[in-house]
């Protein structure tokens, strides 16, 4: 008998990437309901929370809720600055830990979309402000308050260095 196998190289695995966790202040990293008092944009290429007054060029990720969604908010994604996202599947946290191997997720993903939903648990990849730089996302908590408008979805991204 013979078996054949068919060996993908990749070439050089690429530079390790690094992980983005917490904030600043040491918070997990969180996108809130837009049309409440927290801040619902976030810049993944220099980090850090945004709010509705600051400059759309640097929101990668924006909060997306209508007013007419208001009482059951959607956990929806957009940018502001061209960035486009794909949902990803086949690729996790653990197994996406170079240059390489982010390149191969967002290769391997489906269609890219200006606009996402956000699935507790589920990984998303970003490609930032129409250029080439990638991000790899995961959701590690949707939080839909019925009340307050303090919805939020908490992440934790990883990126070229």
């Amino acid at each position: 008998t013979s078996k054949s196998i068919t060996i993908t190289n990749l070439g050089t695995g690429g530079a390790s990437l690094i992980e983005i966790t917490q904030d600043n202040s040491g918070d997990p990293l969180r996108v809130y309901n837009f049309a409440g008092p927290n801040s619902g944009a976030y810049d993944l290429q220099l980090g850090g929370n945004l709010l509705s007054g600051d400059d759309d060029a640097d929101k990668d990720i924006q909060d997306s809720v209508e007013n007419s969604e208001i009482t059951n908010w959607p956990a929806r994604w957009t940018s502001r600055n061209a960035t486009v996202f794909k949902n990803v599947s086949g690729y996790s946290w653990g197994t996406v830990t170079n240059t390489s191997q982010l390149q191969a997720a967002w290769d391997a993903s489906g269609a890219e979309g200006s606009v996402i939903d956000m699935v507790e648990g589920n990984a998303y990849m970003a490609k930032l402000r129409g250029g080439s730089e990638l991000v790899f996302i995961e959701v590690t908590k949707v939080e839909k308050t019925s009340s307050d408008n303090k919805d939020y979805v908490q992440f934790r991204y990883k990126k070229a260095p």
